[in-house]
């Protein structure tokens, strides 16, 4: 079966949208991602239940070179994930009820130093500087199809943001 990929930049927007054709396809988006990311990204995962966001998050880590069970942070807030060099901070907001109740988890100790990957991050995106916000959305009447939309928000994604490439094989 081909698959027929569709990338749409929307430069006044500053916005890429990208149609997944299942699992596979979402795969090859994060892989692409993760080839970019580097200590102190906040990379914003938000879409219904079931949209994929986890999923996402683990072929990141797999990307970046994480080995181990990837799994969501919902009831444990943050999982993280060493790397070589860095690490993987994976935050899940859902359970979050207020901005002092995250302030007060101390996750701004380890920022800098990790990519931090956030479910349900549009919550509290007002408290970060730069991020690339990434939407994952159903495709009416397909059980498998989704529709990413990337955007960003700060200085610091300005140049990376053009410089994603999604067809590359």
């Amino acid at each position: 079966m081909n698959t027929v990929y569709r990338l749409c930049y929307d430069i006044a927007m500053q916005t890429i949208e990208l149609q997944s054709n299942g699992v596979e396809d979402t795969k090859r988006y994060a892989t692409q991602i993760a080839k970019i990311l580097q200590a102190g990204d906040v990379v914003i995962l938000t879409g219904d239940l079931g949209t994929g966001k986890t999923q996402f998050t683990k072929q990141c880590c797999v990307a970046l070179g994480y080995e181990g069970a990837v799994t969501s942070p919902t009831y444990t807030l943050a999982n993280i994930y060493p790397l070589e060099k860095t690490n993987i901070l994976h935050v899940d907001f859902y359970r979050v009820k207020s901005e002092q109740e995250l302030e007060e988890t101390g996750l701004d100790t380890y920022m800098d130093s990790s990519i931090l990957l956030v479910e349900w991050g549009d919550k509290y995106e007002d408290l970060f500087e730069d991020y690339l916000k990434i939407e994952l959305a159903y495709v009416e009447g397909s059980l498998t199809d989704r529709v990413l939309t990337l955007s960003y928000k700060g200085t610091k994604w300005e140049k990376r943001f053009k410089e994603i490439n999604f067809l590359r094989k």
